[in-house]
């Protein structure tokens, strides 16, 4: 049985995870400054927690600096998704 806490951190470690693959994915033919709109849909399977599902909608106003991109990737790779989200948090909101 896998305690709370540790789903919890897995699916934190997931989130940091796309949001990684999301910064070193290159998208072309997008014109500069204009917003970039994702949109999903997160489903909650109860565990943890209860069932439910609902829209998730990511908008992006401007993409990570090659220097930016480089840094979480060497963190991700170097010191794993915890350390990583302790990077972003410190990091200037960019979308």
């Amino acid at each position: 049985m896998i305690s709370t806490s540790s789903a919890i951190v897995r699916v934190v470690s997931a989130c940091v995870l796309t949001t990684a693959l999301a910064l070193v994915a290159p998208l072309s033919g997008e014109p500069a400054g204009a917003p970039v709109r994702f949109t999903a849909l997160a489903v909650n399977m109860g565990h943890p927690g209860p069932t439910g599902a609902g829209t998730v909608e990511i908008v992006v106003n401007r993409f990570s600096s090659d220097a930016e991109r480089d840094r979480l990737l060497s963190v991700l790779l170097e010191k794993g998704p915890e350390k990583l989200l302790d990077v972003l948090r410190d990091m200037p909101r960019v979308g």
